[in-house]
């Protein structure tokens, strides 16, 4: 079983959002969010795992 981190995670969701060629502010507004969630969540500043494994 493969153990997903949170650098991984991020990583992943910023190379597959630029092979896309979407913005960081366009994908946040896209899910109904802030303009910063995505830039936050790939730069670290958005605790990955309370948002999206505990909730």
């Amino acid at each position: 079983m493969r153990v997903i981190t949170e650098e991984f995670f991020r990583d992943r969701l910023r190379f597959l959002r630029n092979e896309r060629k979407i913005s960081a502010r366009e994908m946040s507004l896209a899910l109904g969010q802030n303009e910063t969630y995505i830039n936050k969540i790939e730069t670290g500043r958005w605790m990955l795992y309370d948002h999206f494994f505990f909730s």
